[in-house]
């Protein structure tokens, strides 16, 4: 079974940087390009893996962008294969500012990044990574640890198939 994570990326920052992502329809290999592999599947699986953080570029991307005097913001929704793009989230935070929600239908596994902070949110946990640094919470259920959360808010919006 296919595993198609759903993204939205929320990021501010300089007009001009805002511009140019608007102008890549925010395809990975212009955000981080993918170097010349050959032929050899395997580089070219394990490359995209770990500068992309999917084997695949975004698909359905759509854009919203709302424009300051000298600051710009964009919202990107799309989809990427097997895992969210953490490491093109990482590229970007070091021109813009970047906060991302995530969440993978079949295992109803979903997260948050922010500032090189991830949050992975299980059934039964919460997965924080920061710094390659990883800490398990565990919790009694994820409905119960969202109650009345403002991240959790965020969360119904976007993806309102989440938190009953």
């Amino acid at each position: 079974m296919l595993r198609w994570f759903k993204n939205q990326m929320d990021i501010s920052g300089p007009q001009d940087r805002i511009r140019s992502l608007i102008e890549t329809n925010f395809d990975f290999d212009r955000i981080v390009p993918e170097p010349f592999l050959g032929d050899d599947n395997t580089k070219i699986y394990n490359w995209r893996c770990e500068h992309w953080g999917s084997v695949w570029t975004s698909r359905f991307a759509t854009k919203r962008k709302y424009q300051g005097p000298s600051i710009a913001e964009l919202s990107v929704s799309f989809d990427s294969f097997a895992s969210p793009p953490i490491p093109i989230w990482e590229k970007l935070a070091d021109e813009v500012s970047v906060s991302a929600y995530f969440f993978e239908p079949s295992t109803t596994m979903l997260g948050h990044y922010a500032n090189d902070c991830t949050k992975l949110f299980y059934p039964d946990g919460l997965v924080t990574v920061v710094n390659d640094q990883v800490q398990y919470e565990p919790y009694e259920s994820i409905e119960k640890y969202f109650a009345g959360d403002s991240l959790s808010q965020k969360f119904r919006l976007i993806f309102p198939e989440v938190l009953h």
